[in-house]
Order: structure tokens, then sequence, then C-alpha cells
């Protein structure tokens, strides 16, 4: 489709009532059994960013601020308003952008382990980055090893998180009125 002067990947899945879904940065959600499953009672529309799968990426874009512009003229586009929303990792980053700006085009929005998204204080630390903390706190982080400057991630929590995701996932949607799915192992 052509969005905001840029053309935009648009790929719709199943038939019903439309579900807007906003897939995370490695776009690993597009195979996620979910998708097959909530295709099965909605007509999932899911954009793909500027610069993600066959959608152009101009220079003007720099942030997900941006990005959030370009999918509300998308909605509008699309005459949809209050459609449940779903947003995973990165996705769930553009979804809050989105509603800061017109939360009128979702009727629900489920947020899958936002990426970016500050939700504690001004003050405290919602991702603990070890470049940005003293090196002795960095020291404590059993997944970065200071002296040699990487990170371990196969030591690190998000990893055993990962595992679950997909039961954490229908927690999320059933919570929003959305049935969950039974995700085969």
């Amino acid at each position: 489709m052509k969005v905001s002067g840029l053309e935009l990947e648009v790929e719709r899945r199943g038939q019903g009532q439309p579900l807007l879904v906003l897939y995370g940065e490695e776009a690993l959600e597009l195979e996620a059994p979910v998708l097959t499953e909530l295709a099965k009672d909605y007509e999932l529309i899911i954009p793909s960013p500027p610069g993600f799968g066959t959608s152009e990426r101009p220079d003007w874009i720099e942030s997900p601020d941006d990005i959030a512009y370009i999918y509300l003229d998308l909605i509008e586009s699309l005459g949809l308003r209050e459609v449940p929303a779903i947003g995973f990792s990165f996705g769930g980053w553009l979804a809050l952008e989105m509603a800061t700006k017109d939360d009128s085009f979702c009727s629900k929005l489920v947020l899958a382990d936002p990426y970016g998204v500050k939700i504690g204080g001004p003050a405290d630390r919602d991702i603990q980055d070890p470049w940005n903390v003293h090196p002795r706190k960095a020291a404590e982080l059993k997944w970065f090893d200071p002296e040699k400057g990487k990170r371990d991630f196969g030591a690190m929590p998000e990893r055993e998180a990962h595992r679950r995701r997909p039961q954490q996932r229908d927690r999320l949607l059933a919570s929003a009125g959305i049935p969950a799915c039974t995700i085969p192992s």
C-alpha cells in the first residue's frame, strides 16, 4: 500500500473482525502458531515497518515516533477505528507510540514484551545496559564480562523468559478478551 508517500507491505490473514498485529524486530511472530490460531477468528492486518519486509525505508524516518505516524495513516487509509491491536517487542513500542498520539485507533491494546518502552519512573533504569552503569555494578551482571566487554546472551534471564513467551502471550491475549490459543510444544 502507498501510505505517507511510501510503499508499505501489509499482509492480511484470516477473516472476521480486524486485528492489528505489529511484529517485533526479528519478525519471529510471523511464523508463530498464535497467529494461525488468531486468523481463525480475526482478519489479521500485519504491516511491515519501514525497512522491514518489502516496505520502503526513506531517509526521513529517524525514530519509532515517525513510524507511529505512518501506522496511524495506514489505519486511517484502511478505514479502521477501534480495532484490537497486539504489539510484540518492537511492535509493542510502536503500538504505544501510536497510542500516545491517537488512541482512537484501538479498542484494546495488548503488549507482549514491548522493547524500548519506559515503564518506571524518570530515574529508574528499565533496561540494564552494562555500558551505562558503574563497572562494579556491571560486574554483578552474570551475563556480562566487563574484562572482555562481551555479553553472554545464553546466560541472560531474558533467554529463559523467551522459552515461555507463547504461554505469556496467551495470557495477555486472554486478559484482553481475545481467546487464548493452544501453542504446540
